[in-house]
């Protein structure tokens, strides 16, 4: 094969791999890890939530710690 031909070859299974739907729905759940994993832990941890939302200012702290898990 020429330098070319090989060239052509990766590049095709480079962009096979970054079209895929897989790849998409990975880098989503990537760039979203974090808003989803917040809300999680503050459900598994009420009372460090609680103690977040007193931290912050936030009165009533379990009012506002409730609407963040929205």
């Amino acid at each position: 094969m020429t330098d070319k031909a090989s060239f052509k070859k990766e590049r095709s299974a480079l962009a096979a791999v970054v079209t895929a739907p897989t790849t998409r729905t990975v880098a989503l759940l990537a760039l979203c890890a974090a808003y989803i994993q917040g809300p999680l832990f503050k459900i598994a941890d009420f009372n460090g939530a609680i103690a977040e939302m007193d931290h912050f200012g936030l009165h009533p702290a379990r009012f506002f710690a409730l609407a963040d898990r929205l």
